[in-house]
């Protein structure tokens, strides 16, 4: 059984493919720096009292 649409082809995304790539590349930067970064201090036993 088909119901109606179903034959009608996917809709574009909204954001292109290029700048969905790029955001991904600039979040898992943007994230390694932050562990690099922040990593030590959030590895303190002391830290649960600083969040």
């Amino acid at each position: 059984m088909m119901y109606p649409g179903m034959m009608e082809p996917a809709p574009e995304p909204p954001i292109s493919p290029t700048v969905r790539m790029c955001m991904r590349v600039v979040g898992f930067v943007a994230v390694s720096s932050a562990i690099y970064l922040y990593g030590d201090w959030l590895d303190m036993p002391e830290a649960i009292n600083l969040i």
